[in-house]
């Protein structure tokens, strides 16, 4: 047996000279050195198992291959492994890093609430109270603004402000975010792909536009087993960018408004080529082009005379609905309207979507949505002699599309032409209805430099609501299944304004002609109306209403502009013939709010209190009442603030670590 191995050794040494030396006869550091499929190779009793041990006739070629194969092997495992060894710590505490960074947002975002801010809310005054007047289809639990207008007595006026705090109850719940969609990006993500979470049956007709170009309306179908009357409120939907009646915004609305205990009729009017309807002209349509809705509202006006109608516009569609209702003013059909997410300005919304890479993905998302629109109905829009099938195709961001495609169907000079002919910022003075202006200050598509706060606060028809996160029609809120939080917020609104007789402002005192100030009602409630203007008015909250979300703290924190004040008159300096009085009058003290002044007696003991720690040389904070709560708070919210910045250096010194590592 002894010779049979030996002879076996000899043999196997001739035929893999690599086996000569076995790696026991190696010194450690020449064995070391070796790559480790060669120190497979020499420890393992078989080289090639596949060949047999009989076998002496192996041909040289397939021995050089396979030695190749080997050597391949081992260069590019042997540097893998060498590298993986050394970063091994980093990444490991990268991806650790990351985790706590989601776990930590995740708990921030559960526990932060996130309040519905108003502004610039004008002097309005609401009339309701109109018994016997209501729609006999609606369902028998009312909702709140029905209940608010049937339980007072006839001639009831409200202001603005008291009547939402009363007819929109979801106003006063902050916005909770789903943790894991714990930023903008996430939740804009989701709403794109998010799911139903109530789902709409529609009736659909198609209207034939003048220059024979077809746009296709779809009337939701009642629930509840009430059917629709002629007297039934509704409310017209304009949908966002190549959307439709099937997007899951527009649904989650209609499900909310046509359910109980609202009972509400739903139009949606699709634009053109939009819901899976087909393109009759090369006109498609964009956020200037006014005239298809306003074929459409004609259109339903004369199918709906009694009908009150209110509307509402998600991004593109709120754009639309806007500069619709400023060219209108007073002839506009609504009693009420909403525009969310709207980017107003479309030069400052394009300049944003072309700032950073991250929001250059939404610039080619949208012009990606705007190509696949464009192929189904290419075999018409390239009847257009301008049009180049090549150039569309290549356009990888919005505004290259818009060169390419819409300004040349609708016949500007520059796309910079239509982007200034298309923002409804310069068309919030014009407005006439009560219009809720929703947005996101995180929106990444709709920019907060782009709200018109400033037009609004001249406005007193126009109200801005806006909060902290949500997205770009996000706002979702919910564990396992996520809902939109702001479908209660303006499907209230909808309904307060639906449900109240006159919506009028208040006159200024210092207008000479009063003819200024008309009201959209019908002849019966006009004088009415105008009886309520100079009617008592129901208890309001002074100020800011903190019912509302509406509190200065809130005010202050949210990074938007304020109205500047109006500076008062100059008087007129006093002449040598009428010399100045010799009695001054005392400036008034500021007093501070009765919210936040003490007590006289815990003021006494506050002011004891900090002469003792005065006397004894000890800090405020340590022993004042209240302010080591105060000041652990402070120092807990400062340390999770910094979580994020501390990852930094968890980074360096995890590379310095494997740099030290390497050097040894």
């Amino acid at each position: 047996m002894q010779a049979g191995l030996a002879a076996r050794q000899d043999r196997d040494s001739l035929r893999y000279p690599c086996r000569q030396l076995p790696t026991a006869d190696l010194n450690p550091a020449a064995a070391a050195r070796l790559s480790l499929p060669t120190r497979l190779a020499l420890e393992s009793d078989e080289s090639y198992p596949w060949v047999s041990a009989t076998d002496n006739d192996m041909h040289p070629a397939m021995d050089q291959a396979l030695a190749l194969v080997w050597a391949a092997f081992a260069a590019l495992v042997d540097p893998a492994i060498t590298i993986w060894s050394y970063a091994k710590p980093v990444v490991l505490g990268t991806i650790a890093l990351g985790v706590a960074y989601v776990l930590y947002a995740m708990v921030r975002t559960g526990m932060t609430p996130d309040p519905f801010v108003l502004h610039s809310v004008g002097d309005l005054r609401v009339a309701t109270g109109r018994r016997g007047r209501r729609d006999p289809s609606t369902p028998a639990s009312p909702s709140p603004a029905a209940r608010v207008n049937d339980s007072d007595a006839p001639g009831s006026v409200w202001s603005w402000r008291e009547y939402l705090r009363l007819t929109c109850p979801a106003w006063r719940t902050p916005f909770r975010a789903t943790p894991y969609l714990f930023n903008a990006h996430l939740q804009t993500i989701h709403a794109a792909l998010g799911r139903l979470n109530g789902r709409a049956e529609y009736d659909r007709d198609f209207l034939t536009m003048p220059d024979g170009g077809e746009i296709a309306i779809d009337w939701s179908r009642p629930k509840g087993g009430v059917p629709y009357r002629s007297t039934t409120p509704t409310v017209v939907i304009l949908h966002g960018l190549t959307g439709g009646s099937n997007e899951n915004y527009v649904q989650d609305l209609v499900s909310f408004l046509a359910s109980p205990p609202y009972g509400y009729r739903c139009i949606v009017v699709n634009s053109r080529g939009c819901a899976e309807s087909d393109l009759k002209t090369p006109q498609l349509y964009n956020g200037a082009y006014t005239d298809d809705f306003r074929f459409a509202m004609k259109h339903l006006q004369k199918c709906l005379p009694h009908a009150k109608m209110a509307a509402i516009g998600f991004s593109l569609g709120s754009n639309i609905l806007v500069k619709y209702l400023g060219e209108e003013g007073k002839k506009a059909p609504f009693v009420g309207a909403v525009s969310v997410c709207n980017p107003f300005d479309f030069v400052m919304s394009n300049k944003r979507l072309l700032q950073t890479r991250l929001h250059r993905v939404y610039s080619r998302a949208l012009a990606s949505n705007l190509k696949k629109a464009y192929l189904k109905h290419a075999h018409v829009i390239r009847r257009h002699p301008k049009i180049h099938h090549g150039r569309i195709m290549n356009s990888k961001h919005i505004w290259e599309f818009d060169d390419r495609v819409t300004r040349i169907v609708f016949g500007y000079m520059t796309v910079e032409d239509y982007y200034a002919d298309a923002s409804s910022c310069n068309y919030i003075s014009k407005i006439r209805v009560p219009l809720l202006c929703f947005n996101a200050l995180d929106d990444p598509i709709s920019p907060l430099e782009a709200i018109p706060f400033r037009a609004a606060d001249e406005n007193p028809w126009v109200m801005i609501g806006t909060t902290r996160t949500g997205g770009h029609i996000g706002h979702y809120t919910g564990w396992i299944k996520p809902e939109r939080w702001c479908t209660a917020i303006y499907g209230q609104y909808l309904s307060a304004v639906l449900e109240a007789e006159a919506i009028v402002p208040v006159p200024d005192p210092a207008a000479t002609d009063a003819s200024d100030f008309e009201t959209d009602v019908d002849e019966g409630t006009a004088s009415d109306a105008s009886a309520a203007i100079a009617a008592p008015v129901k208890p309001v909250v002074s100020g800011r209403d903190s019912a509302v979300q509406v509190s200065e703290a809130s005010a202050s924190m949210s990074p938007v502009p304020r109205a500047e004040p109006v500076a008062a008159p100059a008087t007129p300096a006093p002449t040598a013939a009428a010399p100045a009085p010799t009695t001054t009058i005392p400036a008034p003290t500021a007093e501070p709010p009765a919210s936040r002044a003490l007590p006289a007696a815990d003021a006494d003991a506050a002011a004891a209190a900090a002469g003792a720690v005065a006397r004894r040389g000890l800090p405020t904070w340590l022993v004042a009442p209240g302010a080591r709560t105060a000041t652990l708070r402070a120092l807990v919210q400062w340390i999770m603030q910094n979580v994020v910045q501390s990852r930094r250096v968890l980074v360096v010194l995890l590379v310095l670590l494997g740099m030290r590592r390497t050097l040894k």
